[in-house]
């Protein structure tokens, strides 16, 4: 049977609509993984909602406030940036966030370094100067997150890593903001995963019924042990390791574009 190249060009767009489908479905594998490390505050957000836990209420209304900004301009935007981005300017736009982000990290940490400094040698200033703790986030400030949730549409741009960094930028902790940050991706991730629920019988016509099962299994595993080293890892030492890392592969990347290796 003659397949004309119209015919042809739609198959590739469902074979891309599954494969983006699925990168995003088997998320629910990280969605399991953040429930079983974070279990007693989502149930506490849970309990909240049904009148039995004021705190958990008001934490699960900032993840609201904080969801809303991607709820309401994630879709298209992210459309358009990946569309125009990556069709007019390729690898750029991407290392042009690694560098541009990490720089951002970098000042951001010291900032807090100084900070905390300051409330570790200064009693006045440590009476003045409280870190904001995930249950005394207002609902401007969570906002605040949610609009830098955003800017993790752009490529290169890592979602946890923008959470943070909007946490730390508000005023809270380290902790505050990791826990704060894949709260959210709780929300995020479960959010997204149930919006591309739609392509389920293009995923299984491409794709088949184990790989998902198979992707869910391993990206659960993988964010498990991602996310507990990670909230480990920023507790002790900060984000700055991860701003000299992406500051070093942006110019790494630019050098090999100058050199011919990348294009």
């Amino acid at each position: 049977m003659h397949i004309t190249s119209t015919e042809g060009a739609k198959d590739q767009d469902k074979q891309e609509t599954a494969l983006n489908a699925y990168t995003t479905i088997i998320q629910f594998g990280a969605i399991l993984a953040i429930l079983l490390l974070y279990f007693g505050r989502i149930r506490e957000v849970f309990a909240g909602f049904f009148g039995k836990n004021p705190k958990g209420l008001r934490l699960g209304l900032n993840l609201i406030y904080a969801f809303l900004p991607a709820a309401v301009i994630g879709y298209p935007v992210e459309k358009l940036l990946q569309h125009y981005l990556f069709n007019a300017w390729g690898i750029w736009p991407t290392v042009i966030a690694w560098g541009v982000g990490g720089i951002a990290i970098l000042v951001v940490s010291a900032l807090q370094r100084a900070r905390l400094q300051a409330v570790a040698t200064d009693a006045e200033t440590s009476a003045a100067v409280q870190s904001v703790g995930v249950d005394e986030l207002t609902p401007k400030q969570a906002f605040t997150i949610g609009l830098m949730q955003c800017i993790a549409m752009w490529p290169g741009v890592s979602r946890s890593l923008a959470t943070i960094f909007g946490g730390l930028v508000a005023g809270m902790s380290m902790a505050a903001a990791v826990e704060f940050s894949f709260l959210l991706g709780f929300v995020t991730l479960t959010a997204a995963t149930i919006f591309e629920l739609r392509h389920f019988s293009v995923i299984h016509h491409y794709l088949g019924s184990s790989s998902p099962v198979i992707g869910i299994i391993f990206a659960g595993i993988a964010a498990f042990v991602a996310v507990k080293w990670m909230v480990s890892y920023l507790n002790k030492h900060g984000l700055e390791i991860f701003g000299y890392y992406r500051v070093v592969l942006a110019i790494a990347t630019v050098a090999l574009v100058v050199m011919n290796v990348l294009k």
